[in-house]
């Protein structure tokens, strides 16, 4: 219409009036089209526009003026339709105007909807949201840890003292040679297990994460991811799991953390019970019951292991300001830690009964008959004495390169899940979505909200956490380096040792050595640990935190795997070495003339 005004304005076709009609009705149609789409953006600059227009209307006259020469009907015309055009003009006005005014009203109410909007949401975000200062752990201080850590220690080595005093001063000479167990090994049992009933009852391990995000018109967002500090027992721990869904996981915890440790005391009992008795049955039964007693007495501290590993990956998620996140162990990992090494350590020194007078004589005399018909154990009958050496040594080696890359290689992840930050457990609607991922990414938070974790990482870590005066990190870092790893390689040490021994007269040190250490080694409780607890990890990730396996677990089991079986094959082949001489005498027929000796391992082992 505007193009159709001009065009007829220049040919003279129509008078100036109107063309400038046409060309109103041009621009008319043209910002009716720009209201509709966009009014409210764009109100403020029509208004604008339409006020400068009418301004310039009275630019008419001087149109009307400049045509004035062309006659009076011409003049009589134009003023007709320079009327019309005033009065057109006038209404256009009028229109534009109520436009305008409505522009405004709407961007009115869109302002004021959108500050509806941030409030409504921070008056929703006020119960969950926690500034930076109330970000806190529960349980107790480092100070009190410390003390409790020591006082702990302390109650045991009293405990020794005062049952080895109470057996010197009361037990007669003949009860102390019946073989029962010590005094001071008693009253370490005692004192360990005393601190059983709190280390399922109290703190174990205390949590707290808090983000920090400044996201669109909400403007800076303080978030504490876990609500409030998690404190956790081993009793929140299984009620949780239950709640959960994670009843394997619950079972597991019950299984290592109550059921071995009360076993354990039933066995103890019914062995030192029948540990004399005349019936060669129930000796044996005795002896039986003190072994299962000192190869189960480890698997208490799966749990204890699993729990170091996240102490790390929640301290290494720690990026102030954009996340706060703390962790640390408490008094229930100090009492069940000090609980599982003592009792561990204090059942190696009960002996195992040894056989009846009668059943000696008669497995003397089974021997004697069976000794023409020995056999050489399987290893050395297969590879020989070279053989079998350079087998071990092979072992050796597969379980070097195992170790180091299960060492190096995390095993454990932790992964936090911002879908909780969305309503309705989080404080922002779900419509906002995009608004937390823009600025996630933004401030590139998804690298902090992963972390994973290694065996050396994990003690560098620690080591730095004990410098810090970190009582319950001493002992995890002993825990870790000295029973899970050290010990494992010193076993396997000991084993090359003792295949080194075949065929030398006299008791092979190494191999005793070695029964003590399989005990005391604890990298397959520490793998079975990891494994449990990301059984488990389904009770966290209800609050948004995924525990997940990682590939390094894969070598550290099968290094393992590697130890236990050297183990066998280097124990049977001692043990048939012992029992039927060494080298290739157990088969000739000058061995008929010796009686075999019957063998009871050292120290009950």
């Amino acid at each position: 219409c505007a193009h159709l005004g001009s065009n007829r304005f220049s040919t003279g076709q129509q008078p100036p009036a109107a063309c400038l009609m046409h060309s109103c009705s041009g621009i008319v149609f043209a910002l009716c089209c720009g209201h509709a789409l966009r009014v409210a953006a764009a109100g403020g600059f029509v208004g604008g526009f339409l006020h400068d227009l009418a301004k310039e209307a009275p630019s008419i006259g001087e149109v009307e003026k400049a045509l004035s020469t062309e006659g009076t009907d011409a003049q009589s015309t134009a003023s007709n339709h320079s009327r019309t055009g005033g009065s057109v003009m006038k209404g256009l006005r009028s229109v534009f105007g109520g436009i305008a005014s409505e522009a405004r009203d709407i961007a009115s109410d869109i302002r004021s909807a959108s500050k509806d909007a941030r409030e409504e949401a921070s008056d929703a975000m006020e119960d969950s949201v926690w500034s930076e200062d109330e970000n806190e752990l529960g349980g107790h201080t480092k100070t009190f840890n410390n003390a409790l850590l020591a006082v702990l220690i302390g109650i045991v080595a009293l405990a020794a003292a005062v049952g080895h005093l109470a057996e010197m001063r009361f037990c007669p000479t003949s009860l102390r040679a019946s073989g029962h167990p010590r005094g001071w090994v008693i009253g370490v049992l005692v004192a360990s297990y005393g601190m059983l009933i709190p280390a399922v009852q109290s703190v174990l391990f205390s949590f707290n994460i808090y983000m920090s995000l400044q996201i669109g018109s909400f403007g800076d967002l303080g978030y504490n991811l876990t609500r409030r500090p998690i404190t956790e027992s081993m009793f929140s721990v299984i009620g949780l799991l239950f709640e959960t869904g994670g009843t394997a996981g619950a079972y597991c915890v019950i299984l290592y953390a109550m059921v071995l440790p009360t076993l354990k005391v039933g066995l103890l009992a019914l062995g030192e019970l029948w540990r004399n008795s005349e019936d060669a049955g129930r000796r044996r039964v005795s002896s039986v019951c003190i072994l299962l007693v000192q190869v189960t007495s480890k698997w208490a501290t799966p749990d204890l292991f699993a729990y170091i590993l996240l102490l790390f990956l929640f301290r290494h998620m720690h990026h102030p300001p954009l996340v706060e996140s703390e962790a640390v162990l408490d008094v229930g990992f100090c009492c069940f830690g000090v609980f599982c090494l003592c009792s561990t350590l204090s059942t190696l020194a009960i002996h195992r009964p040894p056989p009846a007078k009668g059943a000696e004589e008669a497995v003397g005399n089974a021997q004697y008959a069976a000794v023409g018909q020995a056999r050489r154990p399987a290893v050395l009958e297969l590879l020989g004495k070279d053989g079998a050496l350079l087998a071990v040594a092979v072992l050796e080696v597969v379980f070097a390169v195992l170790l180091l890359a299960g060492v190096l290689t995390p095993c454990m992840g932790l992964h936090l899940d911002t879908a909780m930050l969305l309503k309705p457990k989080g404080p922002i609607p779900r419509s906002m979505d995009w608004v937390l991922q823009d600025a996630i990414d933004a401030l590139e938070l998804r690298p902090m909200l992963r972390a994973e974790v290694s065996v050396w990482h994990c003690l560098t870590a620690l080591a730095g956490y004990a410098a810090g005066g970190e009582a319950a990190c001493i002992m995890a870092f002993t825990m870790l380096s000295v029973f899970a790893v050290s010990l494992t390689v010193a076993d396997m040490a000991m084993l090359a040792f003792a295949t080194f021994s075949f065929g030398a007269h006299g008791p092979n040190a190494a191999m005793a050595v070695s029964r003590v250490l399989k005990h005391i080694s604890m990298l397959d409780v520490f793998c079975m640990g990891v494994f449990v607890v990301c059984l488990a990890g389904k009770a966290y990730g209800s609050v948004g935190f995924n525990l997940e396996l990682r590939l390094g677990l894969l070598p550290l089991a099968c290094a393992e795997a590697v130890h236990c079986l050297t183990y066998h094959l280097v124990s049977g082949a001692d043990r048939g070495l012992d029992e039927g001489g060494s080298g290739d005498e157990s088969c000739s027929p000058a061995a008929e003339d010796r009686l075999p000796v019957v063998k009871v391992a050292p120290d009950g082992l």
